[in-house]
C-alpha cells in the first residue's frame, strides 16, 4: 500500500462511535489487494496491476444496558478476471443471522460511473435478492455572469435507481 495513502487511510478510519442509549460500534480495519482494477496503458494493450487497498474487515455492535453484541464480517474478492455472478467478483458480509453477498458495478463493459455501485444482493441462502439498474441523467445549471443570467448545460451523470 502506498505509504503516504495508507497513513492518511487509517489516520481518518471511523474506529468507534457511541450512542446515546450506551450503545457502541466499532470497526475493524485490513489492507487488501484488488487485482486489475488500477490499469496501466502500455502501448496498446492494458496490462493489469495490484491495487492496495484499506477496507472495512469487521463491524461489531454493542447495544447498551446488557443488550448483547453483534459482529458482521467482511470479505472481499480479488475482481481477479470477474465473471459476473461468480465469487470472484462478490463481496460476503457475514452476519449474525444471515451471509449476504453483493455484486458491484465493476465491468470493462459498464461504464464508468456504475463503477461501485451496488448490481445485486442476496442472502446466501436463496431467501432474498434484490438487482439493480441505474440510469444517467443530464443535469441542467443555471450560472449567473456579470449582471446577466446565462444558461449553460453542463453534462454531468447522477446515477439514479
Amino acid at each position: 500500500m502506498n505509504d503516504e495513502w495508507g497513513h492518511h487511510a487509517r489516520r481518518f478510519a471511523l474506529k468507534a462511535l457511541n450512542t446515546p442509549l450506551n450503545g457502541r460500534m466499532e470497526y475493524g480495519y485490513e489492507s487488501h489487494d484488488f487485482i486489475g482494477l488500477c490499469e496501466e496503458v502500455e502501448g496498446p494493450e492494458v496490462s493489469r496491476s495490484r491495487c492496495d487497498s484499506f477496507v472495512l474487515a469487521s463491524k461489531t455492535a454493542h447495544f447498551g444496558f446488557g443488550g448483547g453484541t453483534k459482529t458482521w464480517g467482511y470479505d472481499y474478492p480479488s475482481y481477479d478476471t470477474p465473471t459476473v455472478g461468480s465469487e470472484n467478483d462478490t463481496v460476503t458480509v457475514t452476519g449474525p443471522e444471515y451471509v449476504m453477498k453483493v455484486r458491484y458495478n465493476n465491468g470493462p463493459t459498464d461504464p464508468s460511473w456504475k463503477h461501485g455501485l451496488i448490481a445485486a444482493k442476496w442472502y446466501a441462502d436463496g431467501s432474498f435478492r434484490e438487482e439493480y439498474e441505474w440510469e444517467a441523467e443530464v443535469l441542467a445549471i443555471w450560472i449567473a455572469r456579470c449582471g446577466r443570467e446565462r444558461r449553460q448545460a453542463m453534462s454531468t451523470t447522477i446515477a439514479t435507481s
